[in-house]
């Protein structure tokens, strides 16, 4: 995003960043070839067959080398480390083995969803001149979007402030949730996202004892970009 785009190396100076991610895109692709090919991956098997020849050889590894590598699995890192952070609020929920039902535990990753999504906003350049709400963009006009703000906004959430996993039982309030944005341009891996998230959570809480930092202050310091996250994890 921040470097020019050609692949040079400057004696003295090194390699620019574009160089260098280039390098490292190519190393990471023969670490998927080699690994695809010594395994036999479900995932990829079934990819490459109902593909129906769309996507030549290099675009498939490019695909996995996105699934496996780039910003989903940061979204995916986002939500685990928030849901941890945020232990003191769902705690008492646990059982006395420490974990939470089914029905618990996607309450709690929905609300956690809410109060701190993974990509809490970004841009949009109006094509024509268009009319949203009272305002008026001209076409050409950046728009930025704040997914964030919209998941706090008391117009659309009883008590937005607060932690409260109970509101992901009202089956009015989950079409609110905008953690994988919505319409045209809602997250077409939101169910293999949230399988693989609940999957790893219901982990966490069967093979670790989690204790409660008691420092917490709420609502945590977070860092937004590239990703959400706490400042100071527990």
């Amino acid at each position: 995003v921040v470097s020019l785009p050609v692949s040079v190396s400057i004696p003295l100076f090194g390699s620019g960043g574009y160089k260098k991610a280039m390098d490292a895109k190519k190393k990471l692709l023969a670490i998927i070839m080699q690994r695809l090919e010594n395994n036999d991956s479900e995932f990829f098997n079934e990819l490459k067959a109902s593909n129906d020849s769309v996507m030549d050889k290099d675009l498939l590894y490019n695909h996995m080398l996105l699934f496996s590598c780039a910003v989903i699995p940061k979204g995916v890192a986002s939500v685990l480390a928030m849901f941890l952070e945020l232990l003191p609020k769902w705690g008492h929920m646990r059982d006395a083995e420490g974990r939470l039902s089914e029905d618990d535990l996607e309450c709690v990753l929905r609300e956690v969803l809410r109060m701190y999504p993974p990509f809490t906003g970004g841009l949009r350049v109006a094509l024509r001149d268009t009319q949203v709400g009272k305002h008026h963009l001209q076409a050409g006009s950046t728009v930025y979007y704040s997914l964030i703000a919209a998941m706090r906004d008391p117009k659309a959430f009883l008590h937005p402030e607060p932690f409260l996993p109970g509101r992901g039982r009202r089956e009015e309030d989950r079409p609110k949730n905008l953690g994988f944005s919505t319409g045209p341009h809602d997250c077409i891996g939101r169910h293999l996202a949230m399988a693989c998230i609940r999957q790893m959570a219901s982990f966490l809480l069967e093979h670790f004892v989690l204790e409660e930092p008691t420092d917490l202050t709420f609502p945590p310091e977070v860092k937004q970009l590239p990703v959400l996250r706490p400042k100071k994890p527990h």
